[in-house]
């Protein structure tokens, strides 16, 4: 993975993965994930919208693992961003796409322990860095 441009995202599958055929017999496997940011006014805490963020896995081990999660699981994608120019109504644009390189199921924070412990998510097996 590169050391220069890095993405990590934490946030929750929006569908179940999926394995598509390239026309020169190597896969892909694609997934949503649907991150909330918030932030404190006051006492308050305010969530921000919901974004989403779509990733491609590539090779042989992206194919092995799509089964392995589902849609709802909280994961940890680290990859890479790229940007593909595009045309749209004529004029040319960029478009982001995330090259994801590894994937964990994630953690979530509790809030009755302190920082340092966290809960999984009811369900989610843990995984040690499920490599794509």
């Amino acid at each position: 993975m590169a050391t220069n441009n890095k993405l990590i995202l934490i946030g929750n599958l929006g569908d179940n993965p999926e394995v598509h055929q390239n026309q020169d017999g190597s896969s892909r496997t694609t997934l949503s994930i649907a991150t909330t940011d918030s932030y404190k006014e006051g006492e308050e805490w305010k969530d921000l919208p919901t974004v989403w963020h779509y990733v491609t896995f590539f090779g042989q081990e992206a194919q092995k693992h799509a089964n392995f999660y589902q849609k709802g699981q909280r994961v940890k994608i680290e990859g890479s961003l790229n940007y593909y120019p595009i045309e749209v109504d004529g004029k040319q644009r960029s478009l982001a796409s995330v090259r994801g390189e590894r994937i964990d199921a994630a953690p979530l924070p509790s809030s009755n322990k302190s920082s340092s412990q966290v809960d999984t998510q009811p369900g989610a097996e843990e995984t040690e860095g499920v490599p794509f």
